[in-house]
């Protein structure tokens, strides 16, 4: 399978630094060629301090990602549990650096882009409506939220949210 497949990745996910518009790629050296033919008419002017940056963490420990995808999972889990508890259902989530909230499910008769503007406007935590990555009506009751903060942001964003819902279904 190595010599059909390209692995593609993002720095300012994998590093956690937001921004960083730099990527890299591995794969058999074939795909690798046909792909560097391609990415020279596609990326214009990426820093070269970032790319040396990136080209160093990738040569990174595996104990230290694996220690970093840890603690994303502990604080992955330890926002789903907050969420539960403030009666919100939570979707699986197993990668990434973001849970999502099955709006309807958890009571809120509303979109996500509504119940989103409302959780800012009026208890000061944001998050993305999925719809805002799809087309049409699809994803509208799914709210999107990062969990790559410190636990009491974590706390804090969950029972904001909590009282956004309840103040939602209260009416």
């Amino acid at each position: 399978m190595f010599e059909r497949t390209l692995k593609i990745g993002s720095a300012g996910k994998l590093f956690g630094l937001t921004g960083w518009k730099v990527g890299f790629i591995t794969g058999d050296g074939a795909l690798l060629e046909a792909a560097a033919k391609a990415h020279q008419y596609i990326a214009f002017s990426t820093p070269p301090h970032l790319q040396a940056a990136v080209a160093e963490g990738l040569a990174w420990s595996s104990e230290r990602f694996a220690d970093q995808a840890a603690a994303l999972a502990r604080s992955r889990d330890f926002l789903a549990e907050a969420l539960k508890r403030e009666g919100f259902v939570v979707l699986a989530s197993e990668a990434t650096y973001f849970l999502c909230l099955d709006l309807p499910a958890s009571g809120v008769a509303a979109g996500a882009v509504a119940f989103a503007d409302r959780a800012v406007a009026e208890h000061g935590v944001a998050g993305i409506p999925v719809s805002a990555f799809m087309s049409g009506d699809a994803g509208d009751g799914v709210l999107r939220l990062c969990f790559a903060k410190p636990d009491a942001v974590l706390g804090e964003a969950a029972r904001r949210l909590g009282r956004a819902r309840r103040a939602w279904i209260e009416g």
